[in-house]
């Protein structure tokens, strides 16, 4: 049998809109660490470690080092809020194995999920009644794989139940039907939904 492979990208359509957030979160996380260096230095520079010890101690050191505990915090959360904004989904098909990734920026590339044609359970249209039976079982929850509310032109929103050794996963994916007949060339029929 001769190999089969497909690459389809569920891009953002708002990408400028995405860029501009996802730049905004990367400044203010930069500021904030540039901030805290600042009070570092203040702190190194002009703080009477005297006056911190006495009295409530633990009260003084926590009032004394609050502003760059919580500039910390604010840039670690900014830095991973910022992977909300810009992102990309790839969906490659070799020959019966499917790999989703995330990609955000275009810099960033992270596996999302893996698995092969033979572990899908069912596969259809999103918003039909056999989605809406899997969507309402209580551990099993969508993962959507992409950032768009609609889908591009020549493009659909599927899902597919996949039952792997992670576990069973309900996911739902914005591609072509080109992307989904290659799929399906290496399940059984069983899987496709009935309506």
């Amino acid at each position: 049998m001769r190999e089969i492979f497909y690459e389809e990208t569920a891009e953002v359509i708002e990408k400028s809109k995405n860029r501009k957030k996802y730049n905004l979160c990367t400044f203010f996380t930069y500021f904030s660490c540039f901030l805290i260096i600042l009070l570092l230095f203040v702190y190194i520079f002009t703080l009477d470690l005297s006056l911190v010890f006495n009295g409530l101690v633990l009260l003084n050191v926590i009032l004394a080092f609050l502003p760059i505990i919580s500039l910390i915090a604010t840039a670690i959360f900014l830095s991973r809020f910022r992977n909300r904004f810009n992102v990309d989904y790839d969906y490659i098909f070799v020959t019966g194995s499917i790999t989703v990734s995330k990609v955000i920026n275009n810099i960033k590339r992270y596996v999302v999920i893996k698995f092969e044609c033979k572990q899908i359970e069912k596969l259809g249209k999103l918003g039909s009644k056999t989605f809406e039976k899997y969507a309402n079982l209580p551990d099993l929850k969508p993962k959507i794989l992409s950032q768009n509310v609609t889908a591009q032109d020549g493009k659909g929103f599927y899902y597919m139940v996949v039952n792997n050794k992670d576990g069973k996963h309900l996911l739902v994916f914005e591609c072509s039907q080109t992307f989904i007949s290659n799929v399906i060339r290496f399940c059984n029929s069983t899987i496709l939904e009935k309506e």
